[in-house]
């Protein structure tokens, strides 16, 4: 494992908003990875894996389409069913994480619509969908040693290039990002989406990319044209379970 992720973190930090993600979104190698998670963070990361399977049915690869669909029964059981209404979480805690993943556009509060682009950006990582990923990204992104921000096309030339050049279907999420821990708060006139870090993820980026902390934030802001990231950054908290 480690020797992998020595070949992946060849670059260094213009291309840190690929790997993050490369890192969340990618399909897992390890089959048992999400029995510790809750039934509406199997549900999150159950919709995830369809939506890559429609990804890959439109097209007209139909065995990897057939391989996402049978990851994601097998990790919610039922969800490619017409009738998931008894799969739905009954409390408001659980609807809002389970809204994280919905397709459609929320309406109200900004929180809402933060969590609804952030998993949209995901998604778009996750089956290589770089016109969705282009939509939600500002015409530069800050990035830790940029301070003046790289530009869009720049930033798209990297998703490229690593879409093209890496496997990233054997690495397992889940030993980089605990996926379960999604926060969202305002910070300005931005909103940033913080994910945390496992031991061996904040490891991993120090060492091989020089990015240190144990939380990832992901800035989004809202313009007349809609939500885009405009920053990803990175900070070390006392204690994760603190927010």
């Amino acid at each position: 494992m480690k020797d992998t992720f020595k070949h992946i973190f060849n670059f260094r930090h213009l291309s840190l908003f690929t790997v993050m993600f490369l890192f969340v979104m990618n399909l897992s190698a390890a089959e048992s990875f999400y029995e510790s998670y809750s039934d509406s963070e199997r549900l999150v990361i159950a919709g995830a894996y369809m939506a890559v399977s429609e990804q890959y049915e439109e097209l007209g690869e139909k065995d990897k389409a057939t391989d996402y669909k049978a990851m994601a029964e097998q990790i919610f059981p039922g969800i490619g069913s017409e009738d998931m209404s008894a799969a739905t979480p009954a409390t408001p805690a659980e609807v809002e994480q389970v809204q994280a993943s919905a397709p459609a556009r929320p309406s109200g509060k900004e929180t809402e619509a933060v969590r609804y682009f952030f998993g949209k950006l995901l998604r778009a990582v996750f089956s290589e969908n770089k016109a969705d990923i282009d939509s939600l990204l500002s015409t530069r992104l800050y990035l830790p040693g940029y301070d003046e921000g790289v530009k869009k096309s720049v930033v798209m030339d990297n998703v490229s290039w690593a879409f093209d050049k890496y496997e990233l279907d054997k690495i397992n999420p889940a030993l980089i990002y605990k996926l379960n821990r999604l926060y969202i708060q305002s910070e300005g006139s931005s909103w940033v989406a913080s994910i945390d870090l496992s031991e061996e993820g904040e490891q991993i980026f120090a060492d091989e990319i020089g990015f240190y902390g144990n939380r990832h934030m992901f800035y989004f802001r809202e313009y007349r044209e809609g939500w885009r990231l405009i920053a990803i950054n990175a900070e070390t908290v006392k204690s994760i379970e603190d927010f």
